[in-house]
């Protein structure tokens, strides 16, 4: 009896874990909004790019001074870029997560770019709006392997001082 018991509840945990592991509906939207943003930059299609952005949204890119808000910034930045094709990344991992109230939802991933084979990681807060899911912040950034944290942080100081003077 002990052993079905046992049994039974193991059973059942390796269901809840492959049940939670199955995505929402929100989170496949949210995943799709994700692809579709990749999709859209890898076909300069500004229109699609900058569509997935909520209102008031904000791109956070991989320079320190890169904090665009959509409108103006990076809508002409997009546009600018775009005339002379757009970039290309795709996801190899990636994790979405939506607040209880539905509202509002978060992701992580990491992404490859196809140009460079460089890794990055894409992060960011998603909100529903106009019926469907937006970005309201993207942020980009370098995955850094902590074995060259102290050439990367020369380096950092090296370019500080260059722009500096």
């Amino acid at each position: 009896m002990k052993n079905l018991l046992v049994l039974l509840i193991s059973f059942v945990a390796m269901t809840s874990i492959s049940l939670s592991q199955e995505l929402s509906q929100d989170q496949k939207e949210i995943s799709a909004l994700l692809d579709g943003l990749h999709d859209a930059a890898k076909n300069a299609d500004k229109e699609k790019y900058l569509g997935s952005f909520a209102k008031g949204a904000v791109y956070m890119g991989t320079d320190e001074w890169e904090r665009w808000p959509i409108k103006p910034d990076f809508t002409d930045y997009v546009g600018m870029r775009f005339d002379n094709g757009g970039w290309s990344y795709h996801s190899e991992d990636r994790n979405i997560y939506i607040s209880p109230d539905g509202a509002f939802g978060w992701f992580d991933e990491i992404m490859i770019s196809n140009s460079s084979g460089n890794r990055f990681r894409g992060s960011g807060v998603v909100v529903k709006e106009d019926g469907g899911w937006k970005f309201k912040q993207y942020i980009q950034s370098f995955m850094i392997y902590n074995e060259i944290w102290d050439d990367v942080i020369n380096l950092m100081a090296e370019e500080t001082k260059k722009k500096n003077n």
